[in-house]
């Protein structure tokens, strides 16, 4: 009867919709954790200032990158549909 699997009210559809908004968002922190803490050693490596700009720029697009999927995250978790 309902396409999406957000607007059953078992506790299982809810731990599979759950799961499929946090689940993303984990494994973007994890990978721009991994990826921070390899420019971060090149960082320290680095003498040249242009070379340090262009790490901590990478960075804050790591960081950027962890804040949009949480907050596409959120967003989807808010306007999810519900029966009415």
């Amino acid at each position: 009867m309902w396409p999406w699997i957000g607007v059953y009210g078992s506790t299982l559809a809810r731990s599979v919709y759950l799961a499929t908004m946090v689940l993303p968002v984990a494994a973007v922190a994890l990978l721009s954790s991994r990826a921070s803490v390899s420019l971060h050693r090149a960082f320290l490596q680095q003498q040249a200032w242009r070379d340090k700009a262009l790490i901590t720029g990478e960075i804050g697009l790591l960081v950027l990158a962890v804040f949009s999927a949480a907050l596409l995250m959120w967003l989807a978790w808010k306007h999810r549909p519900r029966p009415a």
